[in-house]
């Protein structure tokens, strides 16, 4: 009976994952935290027990969440950090042990999970696909549904609007979209191996491409760029293959968690160099490199230990106008809104350099995770690859401790994990 519950629960709630990125952004939390309750019905506790006590980078996820506590002791939010920061600190630790205890349930409960995280994986590059290829025809009916909203090019007079109905712009719709694309450029590749693997080289192809599509139809670039990135570092390492794809992902790891520790002094050197660019570059690139320089210079004045958990939010209501920093571009904003589009940065920002050094040790130690999770060469390229993705939108969008971006990473790596679970490979 509780395999059953976890089987069907887990294979439920990776469904629920799909919908909720395009339906209710936000709902993602909620979603993970089902589906820890659901895998802990069935899992096999001693073996919980044995990976905790026997797995590094389960102690050092500890220890980060034990620093970024104690980070609310010296936090410039003050009140803020006092309410966010347990909440953040449970948010990850709920991420990290749901694949803990997604794969230690019984074999054939794995098996059904890991099929149900590929259908699931499917369905959100159709989703994607659907909305970006014909004028998000599934949100606009939902939203109008259930929330009375109609989105327009151009908003109608007062006299035209119908009564009791919401009117938006467009544009807002289109940026519901930024979660479920960044899901997808995680799960793209990871998912066209896995059918790739199973025998159906068209299916296999015709993701690929229907992923592409829909990320280059989405509103936001990182996706897309992320997905390249993560195809790109794929096919190296499937060319590779043997000792010398190992070796290459050593070096991946090694470059990775040299750039966290660098970031801030990588941040401003590059700003420097393109300063007399940036003033013909897209704006959404403007931005990025003023407020990881900004960000950069706040870390020199607390290099240690940071200014505190959630000093992101605080820094950017006082942050300089954008102005200041790029002289005579003629848009207005903020040098630092709300965080630094940047996970390194803003950990460097937050928690100082101890902080810094524990996610750059997490960074290689998780690459590494990814890389031994499988003996067959594709399989560990897909889920390195996979990983990449994540680690490149989380280094050029959103704040880390978004608890739909932290709930999202991990629902991601228990579904990546179980598709390609060792145990359940043909």
């Amino acid at each position: 009976m509780r395999n059953r519950i976890a089987a069907s629960g887990l294979a439920t709630v990776f469904i629920l994952f799909a919908l909720v990125l395009l339906f209710i952004e936000r709902a993602p939390p909620i979603v993970a935290l089902f589906a820890v309750i659901l895998a802990a019905v069935a899992a096999d506790f001693p073996k919980v027990r044995q990976t905790l006590t026997s797995s590094p980078v389960l102690w050092l996820s500890g220890m980060f969440v034990a620093w970024l506590l104690l980070s609310i002791g010296w936090s410039i939010a003050g009140t803020e950090a006092l309410n966010n920061g347990p909440r953040i600190a449970l948010m990850i630790l709920a991420a990290v042990a749901l694949p803990v205890l997604c794969l230690a349930q019984p074999t054939h409960v794995k098996e059904q999970a890991g099929r149900w995280a590929a259908y699931a994986s499917s369905l959100a590059v159709v989703l994607l696909l659907i909305e970006t290829l014909f004028d998000m025809p599934l949100l606009r009916t939902s939203r109008y549904m259930f929330n009375n909203e109609i989105f327009t090019d151009v908003l109608p007079i007062a006299a035209q609007r119908l009564e009791g109905v919401t009117y938006h712009a467009n544009l807002y719709l289109a940026n519901r979209l930024s979660h479920l694309a960044s899901i997808v450029a995680i799960l793209l590749v990871p998912i066209s191996g896995y059918v790739f693997q199973r025998g159906s080289l068209p299916v296999a192809a015709a993701t690929l491409i229907a992923g592409f599509v829909g990320l280059a139809l989405a509103p936001t670039h990182t996706p897309l760029f992320a997905a390249l990135v993560a195809l790109s570092f794929a096919l190296v390492l499937v060319a590779a293959r043997g000792l010398q794809s190992r070796r290459s992902i050593a070096v991946l790891a090694m470059l990775a968690a040299g750039a966290i520790v660098l970031a801030p002094w990588l941040a401003q050197t590059l700003f420097a160099l393109s300063h007399g660019e940036l003033a013909g570059s897209d704006v959404s690139i403007i931005h990025r490199f003023a407020i990881w320089d900004y960000a950069a210079g706040v870390v020199a004045e607390q290099p240690l230990i940071g200014s505190g958990i959630e000093a992101a939010r605080v820094l950017g209501r006082e942050g300089v106008d954008f102005d200041q920093l790029v002289p005579g571009h003629p848009l207005n904003f903020e040098a630092l809104p709300l965080h630094p589009h940047n996970a390194a940065i803003q950990i460097w920002l937050e928690l100082g350099g101890v902080g810094a050094l524990m996610f750059a040790l997490f960074v290689v130690m998780m690459t590494r995770k990814a890389s031994e999770h499988s003996n067959e060469a594709i399989s560990r390229a897909l889920l390195v690859a996979g990983w990449l993705s994540g680690i490149t939108i989380a280094h050029l969008s959103y704040g880390i401790w978004q608890y739909w971006w932290i709930a999202s990473l991990g629902l991601v790596v228990a579904m990546m994990s179980l598709m390609f679970d060792p145990a359940r490979q043909d």
